[in-house]
This record gives C-alpha cells, structure tokens and sequence, in this order.
C-alpha cells in the first residue's frame, strides 16, 4: 500500500475514538476524543497512517490505557490486560509504533501531528533522536522565544556536588503567539483550491527557540522554525 501512496507522502500520528455505552471494554474510560471532539465514556488508539496526496493506509494501532485501568488489578485480570502492560503516554505509543514500522524496512517519512502530540517536548525531541523531520501543530500558548537566551551555570564554592541548574536571569519566555504578532514579513499564500475557488492565508515562517527546560533549569533546545 505504501508505494501505491506516493509521492509526497507522510507518517501521520492522531487519536482515534471509540464511543463505548459500558465500562468493561479494555481501556474505555471518559475522555476526549477529536474524532468526535468532545469528551465521552470510550476507548481511544492511537494510529499511524502513511498518508499520500488523495488517501492513506493504516500502518500501525496502540489501544491507550488510562492509569486508572493500570492500577486496577480486578479489572486488569477482568479484561485479560497481560501483566507487563505499563501506563504509556500516547506521545511513548507513537514512537514505539514509528520505531516498529522502520524495523519492517519502510523508508522514512515526515512525521505529521497535531497539537496533542507537538505540545510535548518529549515526542518532539524523540523524533529529532531519530532524526525524522516533523511537522508538528502547538496551542498558541506554548512557550518560545524569537532569540536565545543567555544561560550560565552558578558558581562552584568546592562543597556538595557541582550545580547542574542552569540559570535564565530575569528573562522570563513568551509564547509562539507572542512570536508571531511581532514577526515580519507575512506572507498571502494559496494555500489550496476550494469549491468556490482557491482558498488563501496569510503565513509566516521564523525560527524560535522553544523553552521548555526554562522551569527545570535544563540548557536550551535546538532552535526549530514556527510556522504560522
């Protein structure tokens, strides 16, 4: 399937719901689902497609297990849950999926997602460990910069073990929100033809650096390109 998909393909990582009436099935628990865009008592999977140009293939499933169904012992033994299934972040399902696609000898791909996913620093820097490109959506509030910050790590008096904190000083992150209202050169782009005609927005590309090791005192991340 994957080569009658091409070209310009891409891995494509999301949610998908299953609307459950019981509480018996494996998994099913209230919780949101953007297929059905609000929350509701269902399974959720995690999927991931390799996805062309006009249709795409399911390549790979992961049912997602609350913690509530991991730490319930009566319903785990219930529902048959094998005992060395641990709590695994959708973003952890996501990768363990990628990481056993490239096994079977598929080529790799971009990895698209949306926010759910590319709001977390882990999923982002897991697939830079792997060194696959992304393009990945993010809630306006997530934290960025449009420069740099100037780090430094405290003094060392000798005692107790070395500082490993870094230190930001006063500088305090905005948001890629705040980025790209003060961002130049936006761009009219056509971005694809509609039913009355072509559809346009306004984009523009800049590089930011992302700041989620600010709180943990953690060196900076790799500068990325927020497209907005």
């Amino acid at each position: 399937m994957t080569a009658e998909l091409e070209p310009e393909s891409a891995w494509a990582i999301d949610d998908t719901g299953f609307p459950k009436q019981g509480d018996h099935p494996v998994g099913v628990e209230r919780q949101y689902s953007g297929t059905l865009g609000k929350t509701g008592n269902r399974q959720v999977a995690v999927r991931l497609h390799h996805a062309g140009a006009q249709s795409s293939a399911a390549l790979n499933w992961r049912l997602y297990l609350p913690e509530t169904w991991i730490g319930d012992q009566q319903r785990r033994a219930e529902a048959g849950i094998p005992k060395e299934a641990e709590f695994r972040e959708k973003w952890q399902l996501a990768l363990e999926m990628i990481a056993e696609v490239r096994g079977w000898g598929l080529t790799d791909r971009m990895v698209v997602a949306d926010a759910g996913y590319g709001d977390g620093a882990e999923f982002r820097d897991g697939l830079g460990a792997r060194r696959l490109p992304c393009v990945a959506g993010v809630s306006s509030q997530l934290g960025a910069g449009a420069k740099p910050p100037r780090i430094h790590l405290p003094g060392y008096c000798g005692r107790g073990q070395p500082p490993a904190r870094y230190q930001y000083g006063k500088q305090r992150p905005g948001s890629v929100r705040d980025v790209a209202l003060h961002a130049k050169g936006w761009k009219r782009i056509r971005r694809r033809e509609g039913s009355k005609g072509w559809l346009e927005s306004r984009f523009v590309a800049v590089r930011v650096q992302p700041s989620h090791g600010f709180v943990e005192g953690e060196p900076p991340h790799e500068e990325v390109w927020l497209l907005a």
